[in-house]
């Protein structure tokens, strides 16, 4: 019953916000904390989607609450939910129907993995969002601003993706390089796991086998391709922030291989190895700049290659700058590519 109500709502996101608009007109009733005035709350509900109705005369709102309370988490083991695990995917996705105090409760307490968190905490830096010339004479040019978001001070490394997805599948093996060999599909799945055990919305969905961004979501996610270029400037206004053998590996003095990240300057912003070491994908479809003054621009709406950002290892001086990209299929990968974790901030977390 479970497994299928979870893959009921993923597909059919709508049945959800019907099923949050039921809770939330129930959640309006004060329930005490009594088993006695718990059974009396077990009044039929009918949304007539027969699986989500099966599901409510099963396990009834009262038992989705003890779940969500943490001093009550013994309770959610007798509720009918194979493990912790599926309990927690649950949680994350009925969330957003609790009220606000709740929800805190259920972020900070109930999903978010402790040990991700404080790995996190000190890499995620905020970026105050700006205007900037996009691009050269040689690439274009576009008077571009973008809004506030989050970066990671380095690439994604090959140990936090074996804490994400349980495998590496680098070539060049070292727990604080970064992971490469790594297509756009799996970043955008790290993102989306990653997001999952911190109890984050996902900033993607997958739909027919094409995957869409979620523009509201808090999730982790790739950077846009202007978002790349604004942070790796820097407020910098030439072809790099810095004097490349000080603060990027490429081909004159990586040895032919990746290093492990932060070994290099930062940029001003406490950016490291953003030009060099590992191309980054970008959110962003391949294809021409936009013309005038653009703002958050997400690129074209489809195509055939990804924006790879940043040069690497084994590229020239002359593929290491702030301007410069690539575009590869997101199904490719290379010893050579790896990507960067970003978040939106303006929204409520």
């Amino acid at each position: 019953l479970l497994p299928n109500l979870y893959r009921q709502l993923e597909n059919y996101p709508h049945h959800l916000i019907k099923l949050q608009r039921i809770i939330r007109q129930l959640g309006k009733t004060k329930i005490e904390k009594t088993e006695e005035d718990r059974d009396k709350f077990h009044e039929p509900t009918k949304t007539n989607i027969p699986l989500i109705d099966r599901w409510l005369e099963e396990l009834h709102l009262s038992k989705l609450e003890a779940i969500l309370r943490p001093q009550e988490r013994e309770l959610a083991q007798d509720k009918g939910f194979a493990d912790e695990e599926e309990v927690k995917r649950y949680v994350f996705m009925l969330a957003p129907a609790l009220n606000p105090e709740t929800r805190t409760k259920v972020a900070n307490d109930e999903i978010r993995d402790p040990s991700l968190a404080e790995e996190l905490k000190g890499r995620m830096v905020k970026i105050a969002g700006g205007t900037f010339t996009m691009g050269d004479k040689e690439e274009g040019e576009v008077e571009t601003t973008v809004s506030d978001f989050e970066i990671d001070k380095y690439p994604v490394t090959q140990s936090l993706y074996y804490k994400v997805i349980g495998k590496n599948p680098s070539h060049f093996k070292g727990d604080d390089k970064p992971v490469e060999h790594v297509s756009w599909f799996d970043a955008v799945k790290f993102c989306n796991n990653l997001s999952e055990k911190m109890g984050y919305k996902f900033a993607y969905a997958t739909k027919g086998g094409k995957v869409e961004r979620i523009n509201d979501a808090n999730g982790f996610r790739l950077l846009t391709e202007a978002e790349w270029e604004y942070a790796c400037r820097a407020g910098s206004k030439g072809e790099r922030h810095g004097d490349l053998d000080s603060i990027a590996w490429y081909d004159k003095n990586s040895g032919g291989e990746t290093h492990g990240v932060g070994q290099k300057d930062p940029n001003k912003w406490g950016l490291y190895d953003i030009l060099g070491n590992v191309w980054e994908w970008c959110q962003d479809w391949y294809g021409d700049y936009p013309s005038g003054h653009v703002k958050d621009p997400p690129g074209p709406s489809s195509g055939s290659f990804r924006v790879i950002r940043g040069g690497s290892w084994g590229r020239s001086a002359s593929f290491c700058r702030s301007a410069i990209r690539g575009g590869i299929s997101p199904d490719g990968c290379d010893g050579d590519i790896g990507f960067r974790l970003s978040r939106s901030v303006s929204i409520d977390t």
